[in-house]
């Protein structure tokens, strides 16, 4: 058997080699390691079955020069290259089939429900707005008087807001001569001095008294009185306080009601008796008994009395 290669000079095992490489590159990494002991053994008997062969066409190179050849070492022997297990492919599932889905039911749509009418409402009839009331006029007042040209009027009795027993009182004063004096609408004369007086009745309670003088020229000046009348009462005499006949305190508050006009007495001290009738005082405490004589006398010379007695007692310390 001849071995050529299509190159020349190329030795034939080489080209086998080249067959072989392109295999294993497909074959990939799968393949074992024996392959390569079998290749190795295939490129050693293609050397030592290489020898020159004459080519026509060509020179014929000059012998090579002699070369001692040395027998190859004693090669190794090459494990017997196991075969290749195919590897085992997993079965592929036969795909199922899908199944077909249920037609959905096409949805019916819903009805668009129709908006209720609203009713327009009526226009409402405004009221025409009533008619603003026309202001009446106001009236100007006349101008004030100068003080200097009114005439001049000064009411001496009673004074202002007096208290009085009896159920008249008189009236008197003085004004510019030649002017016209009236009380509570009655007219009264005054004197060649401008001088007046006059008596008025009045009612239990307050009462009112106007003053009013007037010049030749019309010009007025006016007073008004508070006058209280206070009817007479019955002659009486009340203690109020103490209420208490024994006490602890050194002083102690002694007070009651009598006449207006009465004078008043407290074991021979005069005490004062205001308009309502009412007298008051303070009285010192002695330890034990304290007597009090109380006594009004009406101005008519009536004479009525009260005693009263009070004990202090000390607490021991």
């Amino acid at each position: 058997m001849r071995l050529f290669s299509n190159k020349a000079g190329a030795p034939p095992g080489l080209a086998g080699i080249r067959r072989v490489i392109p295999v294993s590159r497909r074959i990939g990494r799968q393949i074992i390691p024996g392959v390569i002991g079998v290749m190795a053994l295939l490129l050693v008997g293609a050397v030592g079955c290489v020898y020159p062969t004459e080519r026509p066409g060509l020179a014929t190179p000059p012998p090579p020069a002699a070369v001692a050849i040395q027998p190859p070492a004693a090669v190794a022997a090459t494990p017997t290259p196991q075969p290749t297990v195919p590897p085992t492919l997993a079965p592929t599932p036969t795909p199922q089939p899908t199944p077909t889905p249920a037609p959905t039911a096409t949805p019916q749509p819903t009805p668009t429900p129709q908006p209720t009418p609203t009713p327009t409402p009526a226009p409402t009839a405004t009221p025409p707005p009533p008619p603003s009331p026309t202001p009446a006029p106001t009236a100007t007042p006349p101008p004030a008087p100068d003080p200097d040209s009114l005439p001049f009027l000064d009411v001496q009795a009673p004074l202002d807001r007096s208290i009085v027993r009896q159920d008249s009182v008189t009236v008197r004063g003085i004004t510019s001569v030649g002017a016209s004096v009236s009380i509570r609408g009655r007219a009264v004369a005054a004197g060649e001095e401008g001088r007046f007086q006059i008596t008025v009745p009045v009612s239990p309670g307050v009462n009112l008294i106007d003053v009013v003088a007037i010049d030749a020229e019309g010009n007025r000046r006016s007073r008004s009185l508070t006058i209280t009348f206070l009817p007479p009462e019955p002659f009486f005499l009340t203690i109020t306080e103490p209420g208490e006949t024994v006490v602890f305190e050194n002083t102690v508050l002694l007070w009651g009601r009598t006449a207006s006009d009465a004078a008043v007495t407290v074991n021979g001290i005069a005490i004062p008796v205001d308009e309502l009738g009412i007298f008051s005082t303070r009285a010192t405490l002695l330890p034990g008994d304290n007597t009090f004589h109380v006594q009004a006398t009406s101005p008519q010379g009536s004479v009525l009395q009260e005693t009263v007695t009070v004990t202090r007692i000390d607490l021991p310390q």
